[in-house]
Order: structure tokens, then C-alpha cells, then sequence
């Protein structure tokens, strides 16, 4: 049943749909968690905590384990809203589409983040986060997003080769 929804009826061939993803945002105070990204594709770009949602398991419940898995830390999430990305080359072929849960998490004291290998987590303010020299583009909009309330946005990002 599930493949037969996502088939195309004129070609038979099944319908790209949207991957859907989770980004996590952990605050403590002033700080926020940044998360370095350690493997292919965008090994060495700094973000925001990201992964995919689990299947059949809550958003929120699925964000906790993640964060869990990758830092050893564990927080309460909130949904603040959702943000489409799309991310193309320069001539506008779709590398990915995804469908980020945007969720946020406010932590008493920053524990410090355990290694896993995908990537690194520190605390650091927001500032130092959007200077990083290799920055997902998403990271300043979805801190915005949160700070004015913004429950939906969507972007397309464009790549180049070299760093899909």
C-alpha cells in the first residue's frame, strides 16, 4: 500500500518526495549548542544539531533520542515550527529536499558534549556560531525563525559541486 501511494500513475516510477529531518536546537542562557558536521557530504560545516526523524516514533520523542546519541545530552524539546530546504547546484538541479521539524530545547546547565563520530557539539554564543567560516546556510534562519516566532519557512540552497 505505502509504495502504491507514492507511484506515478502516467510513468508507474515512484514520486520523490521530501526527506523529513529534524533540526535540534539546544539552548543554555546565552549559548547554543553548535554541531559540526565530521563526514561527507558537508564534512567541516558548523549548524545546528540535525537528524532524520525516526520512523513511527514522535518528533519529540525522536529529537531526544538523537540528541542523546550524538552529544550524551538530555533535554525536554518543543516543536517551533517546520522549515523546508531545498538544495540545488548552480544550474538548479535538487541535490535534496527536505523537511526539518524545528525544535528548541532550554537547558539549565551546559553539560558538556560527548564525541560521536558524525560530528562535534560545543556551547558557544550565537555569534561565534554565525561566523564560522563553513556555515549551513540554514543555521542563521532557523535561529531566526525561533527569535521572532516564525512557525514556517522555506529556502532553497545552492551548493556547489565540491561541497555536495
Amino acid at each position: 500500500k505505502a509504495l502504491v501511494s507514492r507511484l506515478d500513475k502516467q510513468t508507474g516510477r515512484e514520486i520523490e518526495q521530501p526527506k523529513s529531518s529534524m533540526l535540534m536546537v539546544v539552548r543554555s542562557g546565552d549559548l547554543v549548542l553548535g554541531h559540526r558536521r565530521d563526514r561527507e557530504p558537508f564534512n567541516g560545516f558548523w549548524g545546528i544539531a540535525s537528524a532524520p526523524v525516526l520512523r513511527g516514533v514522535p518528533v519529540v520523542e525522536s529529537a531526544q533520542r538523537e540528541l542523546k546519541k550524538q552529544t550524551g545530552i538530555t533535554a525536554r524539546f518543543r516543536v517551533a515550527g517546520s522549515y523546508r530546504v531545498i538544495d540545488t547546484n548552480r544550474c538548479g538541479v535538487v541535490y535534496e529536499d527536505k523537511i526539518f521539524a524545528v525544535l528548541v530545547a532550554d537547558v539549565n546547565l551546559p553539560v558538556t558534549p560527548h564525541e560521536w563520530s558524525g560530528g562535534h557539539s560545543e556551547w558557544m554564543d550565537i555569534s561565534t556560531l554565525l561566523s564560522k567560516q563553513k556555515l549551513f546556510p540554514t543555521t542563521g534562519a532557523t535561529l531566526d525563525m525561533i527569535a521572532s516566532g516564525e512557525t514556517f519557512r522555506e529556502d532553497v540552497c545552492m551548493y556547489a559541486e565540491t561541497e555536495y
